[in-house]
C-alpha cells in the first residue's frame, strides 16, 4: 500500500486535470475555487459547426487557459463527427454545441461534465453555449474552467465568478501549481479508507 501512495504522489505532477464543484479552500486570505475531478490527459476540444461558435473567439479562450500552463490534446473547428451529431462525447472530449431541451435560457451558457465515481478523473464535458451569446466576452473562458474542473469563484472581476456581470479576466487562486497540488489533495482523499 506505501509502495502504491508513493507511486501516485510522484506520478501526481504528470496528470493534466479538471471539473466543477463547488466546495470553497481558502487560499491566503480570500476564498478561491477549487476542483472535485481531474483529468487523466490533456483533453481533446470540439468546436460543433452548429455552436456558431467563432475560430477567433476560440483561439482566445484558448491562449487564455493557455498562458495559466493548461493545454489541450488538440482542438477541432467545424466538427461533424458522432460526438457533435448525436451530443454523445467520447472519452476525453470537450465539445461545444448549442443548448439541448434541458438548458435552463436564463444562463448565457452551461457546462456538464461526466466524472468516473470512484477515481474522481474526468471522462468528457459539453459545454452548451447559446448561438446569440457565443461572442460574448468571458463567456467561453469561463466555461472552460468549469471543463478544467474548477468551481465558481466569490471575487469579483474573476474568471470564474457565477455572475457575468460581476466577472472579469483575474485568475487568481487558479495557477497550474495551486491545480497540480489540489489534484494530489484529491487523489491522497480516494486513498484513504
Amino acid at each position: 500500500m506505501k509502495v502504491k501512495c508513493l507511486l501516485l504522489v510522484l506520478l501526481c505532477p504528470l496528470l493534466i486535470s479538471f471539473h466543477t464543484g463547488s466546495e470553497q479552500v481558502l487560499y491566503g486570505s480570500k476564498s478561491y475555487s477549487t476542483i472535485d475531478s481531474y483529468w487523466a490527459q490533456p483533453p481533446i476540444l470540439k468546436i460543433c459547426e452548429q455552436s456558431r461558435v467563432s475560430d477567433s473567439r476560440v483561439r482566445m479562450a484558448v491562449e487564455y487557459w493557455k498562458r495559466l500552463g493548461y493545454q489541450f490534446e488538440s482542438i477541432i473547428y467545424d466538427d461533424q463527427s458522432t460526438s457533435c451529431t448525436i451530443l454523445k462525447p467520447s472519452y476525453g472530449e470537450i465539445i461545444i454545441t448549442i443548448p439541448d431541451q434541458n438548458f435552463d435560457f436564463k444562463n448565457i451558457a452551461m457546462t456538464r461534465t461526466v466524472i468516473h465515481s470512484l477515481s474522481k478523473e474526468i471522462l468528457h464535458s459539453i459545454i452548451y453555449i447559446q448561438d446569440n451569446k457565443a461572442s460574448k466576452e468571458r463567456v467561453l473562458e469561463h466555461e472552460f474552467g468549469h471543463a478544467f474542473g474548477w468551481s465558481h469563484s466569490p471575487r469579483s472581476y474573476h474568471i470564474m465568478n457565477k455572475a457575468w456581470e460581476n466577472g472579469g479576466y483575474s485568475s487568481v487562486g487558479l495557477e497550474l501549481d495551486r491545480y497540480q497540488e489540489l489534484i494530489q489533495e484529491l487523489i491522497l482523499e480516494g486513498l484513504t479508507p
